[in-house]
């Protein structure tokens, strides 16, 4: 009968439905077609270690239902068979959009971020003005002595003549008062900005995933 070639890597697309061709064959030619067949099935089928209790709908309906540059996200170290890692996003977060998807955007990756110190100017202050008050204090009085002289007669400086102190009088409290000041308008509402800088710390706990385009 003929026989096509199954040794070595040959797999089941090599196995050709015209053969055999006749009634007649010897035994070996019928010897080389089964031990053909068998390697061309162990090849086609290397990793089958078990029953596969798939049917024919499961099988045509999951590995080739999935269009050829899909892309899918997979938490594993490298892409599966069938599978090319897409490397070009990488530091993201995920964001489900209404929209059409696959864009990128944004400034910020996702590493910890410290937010430097800024201090403001006198130009970058709201305008405003300060009211100074001062205190009362100044208010006080005198104390003077009253001298009397000998005919009766009482006056509050030194008498030339004999006399002697026989009371004394306080002033007035004169000389309390206050002051206001207001200052002069300040600042120019100017704006400002701080120094974002990365510490290269990621900070909540995290799954690294791969983008992976079907072949």
């Amino acid at each position: 009968m003929a026989l096509e070639d199954l040794t070595g890597d040959k797999y089941i697309d090599a196995l050709v439905s015209a053969n055999p061709v006749g009634t007649t064959d010897s035994i070996a030619t019928v010897d080389n077609h089964i031990r053909g067949i068998k390697n061309v099935l162990k090849k086609t089928f290397p990793n089958l270690t078990g029953p596969v209790t798939a049917t024919a709908s499961e099988l045509n309906g999951s590995y080739k239902s999935i269009p050829s540059g899909t892309k899918a996200t997979f938490a594993q170290v490298a892409a599966p068979s069938g599978w090319t890692q897409d490397t070009f996003p990488n530091d993201k977060m995920l964001r489900v959009v209404s929209t059409a998807g696959g864009t990128t955007g944004g400034a910020w990756g996702i590493s910890g971020f410290v937010l430097a110190n800024s201090i403001l100017t006198q130009a970058q202050l709201p305008s405003h003005s300060h009211t100074v008050t001062t205190s009362t204090d100044g208010s006080h009085t005198h104390t003077f002595p009253i001298f009397t002289a000998p005919n009766g007669f009482s006056t509050g400086f030194s008498m030339a003549f004999n006399s002697s102190a026989t009371a004394t009088n306080v002033t007035t409290q004169n000389g309390s008062h206050g002051h206001t000041y207001t200052t002069s308008g300040i600042g120019n509402e100017q704006a400002h900005g701080h120094t974002l800088t990365s510490d290269g710390a990621w900070r909540p706990s995290y799954l690294d995933i791969i983008i992976c385009i079907r072949a």
